[in-house]
């Protein structure tokens, strides 16, 4: 408590156990019982204290404060060689090769110095320099890139990641990689402004390559705070963003590939179309020729009865002529009183007449029905053709509206394999575009 209490600022780091941070918290209660300093806002502040972030007590301050460290690399050149001692005595290299002359000479005016040769970049020549929480990564340069151009690295927010869909409803079992890329802007992170990376990500290097410089890094990119968001907005994005979508066919109970396109669905729809409509068609009919076959059947015997009737109202006519003629004649050639056997055959044949009508009859209705049998057949075949045309038009695959089914992959589905800063290859030309390099 003594050291503490001739201490003039603290720095109180992060404290692990709650143990710690009792015995911290009173011995500077202990240490410095005037400075005012409040038991349960101590308490609260060295219990929430993050990584890199120290609680400052200044006795010139009238309460402690937060600070956060920032991170300071150096990387050392390492010891300097005698050429490297002659380039920073003589930058220009003006000075005459023998030994440092204390008599001035001065340069003849006629005779400029000549310009200093621009230095070749190399690697890490103007690489800007970032903290070892934000992951890197550079894109290897495309094997024949012309030389017209000044090639260098330009830096991009790269994310890849490899999700996973499964459905057991619709038998989906497939897994994509993705590559995207986002160009810095002012704004908060968003990939759905990304652009996908073509190139394989085995292209991908911890190293870049030499002879190429570097562009100007932005502020926000040097920052772990944003490739941290950026990794957990990555991951929100993928869940919601990129769900895989398949299509259905309700009236074949089709669904179409993971990578299918509609136009390739539709046309594997049309094969199974006709396959489909081909078996409806046959059990179409196959239900029809029952029917058929008893109409038919019965047209048959209906004509056959038509035939009968007519034989037998011939007959009838014929044995009723007979008959009214017998009558007749012996009813003029006979006795002149008209005997019972006479008036038998007068009554039987007006009974013979009568049944010479009533044949006709049947003969009429026989035909009638023959002609009933004939409108059934008929109207069958009109049912038939139209349940065909109605066939043709359920299977029409090209204008159906196909069913969309969207699949969102499940956060364990999702696996970031990068999220952070990507330097990728330009070629710039002399009016100052920019054209990939790689590829």
């Amino acid at each position: 408590y003594k050291a503490l209490s001739n201490a003039g600022t603290w720095f109180i780091g992060r404290l692990q156990t709650e143990q710690d941070r009792n015995r911290v918290r009173d011995g500077l209660l202990a240490a410095a019982p005037t400075e005012g300093l409040d038991p349960k806002s101590l308490d609260a502040t060295l219990a929430s204290l993050g990584k890199r972030t120290f609680l400052l007590h200044n006795v010139h301050e009238k309460e402690p404060v937060l600070m956060q460290t920032r991170w300071a690399m150096s990387y050392l050149r390492g010891p300097l060689t005698r050429e490297d001692i002659k380039k920073l005595v003589d930058p220009a290299g003006l000075a005459p090769s023998a030994a440092r002359s204390a008599t001035p000479t001065t340069a003849p005016a006629a005779t400029p110095a000549p310009p200093r040769a621009r230095p070749t970049p190399t690697t890490g020549a103007n690489r800007p320099v970032l903290p070892p929480s934000v992951p890197v990564t550079f894109l290897a340069v495309r094997v024949g890139t012309p030389g017209a151009g000044t090639l260098r690295y330009e830096p991009r927010l790269l994310g890849t990641a490899r999700v996973a869909y499964a459905s057991a409803k619709y038998g989906v079992d497939v897994k994509r990689d993705l590559a995207l890329v986002l160009e810095p802007g002012s704004g908060p992170v968003d990939w759905g402004q990304a652009e996908p990376l073509t190139p394989d990500v085995a292209n991908l290097g911890r190293e870049p390559e030499s002879g190429l410089a570097f562009a100007e890094l932005p502020p926000e990119f040097a920052d772990p705070r944003t490739t941290k968001a950026a990794l957990e907005q990555f991951r929100t994005w993928l869940r919601t963003e990129q769900p895989l979508t398949i299509r259905r066919s309700a009236t074949l109970k089709a669904l179409s590939q993971p990578d299918e396109s509609e136009g390739a669905f539709r046309a594997r729809l049309l094969l199974l179309a006709r396959e489909a409509r081909d078996q409806s068609t046959a059990s179409m009919r196959q239900k029809y020729a029952v029917k058929f076959t008893g109409l038919q059947e019965r047209l048959r015997r209906a004509e056959q009865a038509v035939q009968r009737e007519q034989e037998q109202a011939t007959g009838s006519k014929i044995d009723a002529a007979v008959s009214v003629g017998t009558a007749v004649l012996g009813a003029l050639f006979g006795r002149k009183v008209i005997s019972s056997a006479s008036a038998g055959r007068v009554s039987s044949a007006m009974r013979k007449a009568g049944n010479v009508q009533r044949q006709s009859g049947d003969v009429e209705r026989a035909t009638e029905t023959v002609a009933s049998l004939h409108a059934q057949l008929v109207e069958l075949e009109t049912q038939v053709q139209a349940d065909v045309a109605a066939l043709e038009s359920r299977f029409d695959t090209q204008t159906e509206p196909l069913e969309e089914i969207s699949l969102r992959p499940r956060a364990s589905d999702v696996t970031v394999q990068f999220c952070g800063v990507a330097w990728l290859p330009f070629s710039e030309d002399n009016q100052g575009n920019l054209w990939p390099a790689w590829g």
